[in-house]
C-alpha cells in the first residue's frame, strides 16, 4: 500500500469518526435545529386533515414548549401563557381544507454561556388558503425565541414577534 493510499484511508477514517461523533453527541445548536424542523412539521396541517388530526397536532405542539412558555405575537392576538394555552390556541386556529404549511428560515442560534439556554432569531413562513376568498396566501414574520434545555430536551420558553415582513395574497 502506498503512502497516498494510507493518507487517504486515514483522512476517511478521521472524517467518519467526526461524523459518527456528531450523530451520537450532537451540539446544542444541532439539537435546536432538529427541534425546529419537528416543530414546523407539527405546526403544519395537511390538506384534508380531520378535526381529530388537528387536535392531535395541537397536542403535539405542547411537547415543544416549556410549561411556563410565553408566546407574544403582538397585535390583537395578545399573549399565550403556558403550555395548555398554546395547545388551546392551536386547537382553535382556523385552517382551510387545503391546510397550512410552516417553514423556519434564516435561523440564527446563539447559545448562552450557561449552555442550557439559547436565543434563536428566525423567520417563520406560512402558506395556506384564505377561508373567506379561497385565495392562496403567503405570510412571514420574524421571531425572537428563547430556548431552554429541560432534562435533556431543548424546549421553547418564550417567543416574541419582531416585525411583520410581508403578506401577499396570490391567485
Amino acid at each position: 500500500m502506498t503512502t497516498a493510499h494510507r493518507l487517504v484511508g486515514a483522512v476517511l477514517a478521521v472524517g467518519a469518526a467526526v461524523w459518527g461523533y456528531g450523530l451520537l453527541f450532537p451540539s446544542p445548536e444541532d439539537e435546536i435545529r432538529r427541534q425546529l424542523d419537528a416543530l414546523a412539521e407539527a405546526a403544519s396541517v395537511a390538506p384534508g386533515a380531520t378535526n381529530l388530526e388537528r387536535l392531535a397536532r395541537a397536542a403535539r405542539l405542547g411537547r415543544f414548549v416549556t410549561e411556563d412558555v410565553v408566546i407574544d405575537l403582538g397585535g390583537r392576538l395578545g399573549a399565550a401563557r403556558g403550555r395548555q394555552a398554546v395547545i388551546g390556541v392551536a386547537a382553535r386556529a382556523p385552517v382551510g381544507a387545503d391546510g397550512v404549511a410552516f417553514q423556519f428560515l434564516d435561523e440564527r442560534i446563539v447559545l448562552a454561556g450557561d449552555a442550557v439556554s439559547a436565543t434563536v432569531t428566525l423567520t417563520v413562513r406560512g402558506t395556506g388558503v384564505n377561508l373567506a376568498t379561497g385565495d392562496e396566501w403567503v405570510d412571514a414574520i420574524a421571531l425572537d425565541m428563547r430556548w431552554r434545555d429541560v432534562d435533556g430536551a431543548w424546549l421553547v420558553a418564550a417567543v416574541t414577534a419582531v416585525e411583520l415582513i410581508r403578506r401577499r395574497e396570490r391567485r
